[in-house]
């Protein structure tokens, strides 16, 4: 890759992520006192006070919010800034994921519209600075999409598969709806022609996470 080329993916990744931390921060919003103050709440039992989680309601099972809220606090300290820089920076970052995303399946010049749409998008603005799991769970099903379209052009592309599966799992476990990218992908690995073990390898890694997941409820 010559410097022109890292040029161009510098301005596909920057611009996006610029413009999504931009509009965040100039919008900023943060704690309404809704789900947001429940998921700090229980993460920082989670993560200071080592509470078990009941898992008997529904927030309680989105332990991919927990986990990212409760890493925040720790480096950051217990405060609404720290529990805002959680969506922020998935926001941006999933602004440049679809850049990439786009730029692998149409070229550049889409990925990056598409990186730019995302980041203006109103909606996108509004929840940047609320800790709500959408923001992130958008993240880990763009990162799935990502490693599964790299896996049509790579050799020994399972691993990749496999891993579109566990981010298939991870967004699921952030909320619920993150796992409806896991038939997007198993179709669209049928419509493109994949290796059949490549097809559904994303099922096998969901099913992982599940499992995983299960595991540490039953401790």
């Amino acid at each position: 890759m010559n410097i022109k080329s890292l040029g161009h993916q510098a301005v596909l990744l920057l611009v996006p992520i610029t413009l999504a931390l931009a509009l965040g921060c100039s919008h900023w919003i943060g704690l309404i006192g809704g789900d947001d103050l429940r998921y700090a709440v229980r993460a920082h039992r989670v993560w200071s006070e080592r509470t078990p989680l009941a898992m008997t309601r529904l927030h309680d099972r989105r332990i991919g919010m927990y986990g990212l809220i409760g890493l925040s606090f720790s480096l950051f300290g217990v405060s609404e800034t720290s529990l805002a820089i959680v969506p922020l920076l998935s926001t941006a970052a999933t602004a440049a994921a679809l850049a990439v995303l786009g730029q692998q399946l149409f070229g550049r010049a889409v990925g990056l519209i598409a990186g730019a749409m995302y980041a203006l998008f109103p909606l996108n603005v509004y929840y940047a600075t609320i800790a709500v799991p959408e923001p992130i769970a958008s993240l880990e099903m763009t990162l799935a999409a990502i490693c599964f379209v790299q896996a049509k052009t790579q050799r020994g592309s399972d691993p990749l598969a496999v891993a579109a599966g566990l981010l298939a799992g991870l967004a699921y476990l952030t909320t619920e709806a993150g796992s409806l990218i896991l038939p997007v992908l198993i179709v669209y690995g049928i419509v493109m022609r994949y290796d059949l073990r490549t097809q559904f390898s994303p099922a096998a890694g969901f099913l992982f996470i599940l499992l995983l997941a299960g595991y540490g409820k039953s401790r």
